[in-house]
């Protein structure tokens, strides 16, 4: 257990110290594997909670439908077994009132970050393949929530991370770049550049050349598609902080598909016991 102020705080000293390692936490359960695990003397240093993984745990597109409330009980059951820092995918952030309130919450609960995306309207996960269904909100527009965040917070300690679309929408690194000296301008206290690219190139691009006006300002990635990248080429593209944002849930719906089948298949548990954690591990959790 760890308080709020001491939580919320952790993010900005883990960037000063290098690669910060974020990984998502579906749940209080997987928040506890993470706090727990270590390989090689390596761990995660914070946890990613997602709109996508939140949405699709209930059985929901990710496309800002569910509730705040249910969201924050997810935290707070998540704050209870990690002491690790969160960053919190807010989409697009919805309605200025909606944010702020929002804002409140998660600093109240520890958090030590949240991003939010340049679209408008009803979301749509970046990651469709009909860019038609994506609208960008405008820079005046995704500037003036960027102003109304930072007006709303409490604590110094807390980070708003404006994340770029640009990429995802073909609008080219030019338009991301212009964005990111708006938000910057605007008080966000970091960048996501977003990529569903299969290369990392033009990522990597981007980040050199932003680099090269915004020396010190936190950059983040998610390398949901370019998943072949280490910690060599992202800390030499001047990265700060790496997302790993929806493998574990992609990773239990596998296992939860083929053990449920076979169990069809063959009538019987038998064969899937020798492959699936033991009823002891989730008996003895601590």
């Amino acid at each position: 257990m760890i308080l709020a102020e001491k939580r919320r705080s952790l993010l900005k000293n883990l960037i000063k110290n290098g690669l910060v390692k974020v990984i998502e936490a579906p749940n209080a359960m997987a928040a506890l594997i993470i706090e727990k695990m270590q390989v090689d003397n390596q761990s995660f240093d914070a946890l990613w909670i997602s709109s996508l993984v939140d949405s699709s745990t209930k059985g929901h597109e990710d496309n800002e439908f569910l509730n705040i409330n249910s969201r924050m009980q997810n935290i707070m059951d998540i704050v209870q077994v990690s002491t690790k820092p969160i960053i919190y995918d807010g989409d697009t952030g919805s309605h200025l009132d909606h944010f702020v309130s929002t804002i409140n919450k998660l600093e109240l609960l520890g958090v030590s970050a949240v991003v939010i995306e340049d679209k408008t309207g009803l979301k749509q996960n970046s990651f469709i393949s009909d860019t038609s269904k994506h609208q960008i909100d405008s820079i005046e527009n995704f500037s003036n929530k960027i102003r109304a965040g930072k007006k709303a917070q409490v604590s110094e300690d807390f980070m708003l991370i404006a994340r770029l679309e640009s990429l995802i929408l073909g609008l080219g690194a030019s338009d991301a770049l212009k964005r990111a000296d708006a938000y910057i301008q605007a008080g966000a206290d970091g960048i996501l550049i977003h990529s569903k690219s299969a290369s990392f190139d033009e990522v990597k691009d981007f980040s050199q050349t932003f680099r090269k006006s915004h020396p010190t300002i936190p950059l983040v990635i998610v390398p949901t598609t370019y998943s072949s990248i280490d910690d060599h080429d992202i800390t030499s593209a001047g990265i700060n902080i790496v997302i790993f944002a929806n493998q574990l849930t992609r990773a239990a719906h596998k296992a939860m598909v083929e053990t449920a089948q076979s169990i069809l298949k063959h009538n019987s548990a038998r064969m899937v016991e020798s492959q699936i954690s033991h009823v002891n591990e989730l008996i003895n959790k601590k």
